[in-house]
């Protein structure tokens, strides 16, 4: 758990986890730039990675979309809000 992207990342370093749940709209650094720097690294290009976000809802005139979360290399992008047996499933397709 992290508090933003800069967190999400030295936290990733220290513990390589099996996937990554990331928002979208974190501080300091967004999911989808996270992810982008993620698969870009070697050591981190592996972990599948899910991208979270309400932005669609919450701030209509947006630039986030699905398209952005495949163009970094997410495995998937789901919506806010989401339910937890989706999350899950996703989770587990992706281990």
């Amino acid at each position: 758990k992290a508090y933003d992207g800069i967190e999400g990342e030295e936290a990733i370093k220290k513990r390589r986890p099996d996937v990554l749940i990331l928002d979208v709209m974190m501080p300091r650094k967004n999911g989808y730039e996270l992810c982008k720097e993620l698969k870009d690294n070697k050591w981190t290009k592996e972990i599948p990675v899910i991208l979270l976000t309400a932005v669609g809802e919450a701030v209509p005139t947006t630039s986030y979309s699905h398209a952005d979360g495949m163009s970094v290399e997410a495995e998937d992008f789901i919506p806010k809000p989401v339910d937890a047996a989706t999350l899950v499933e996703a989770v587990q397709r992706l281990l």
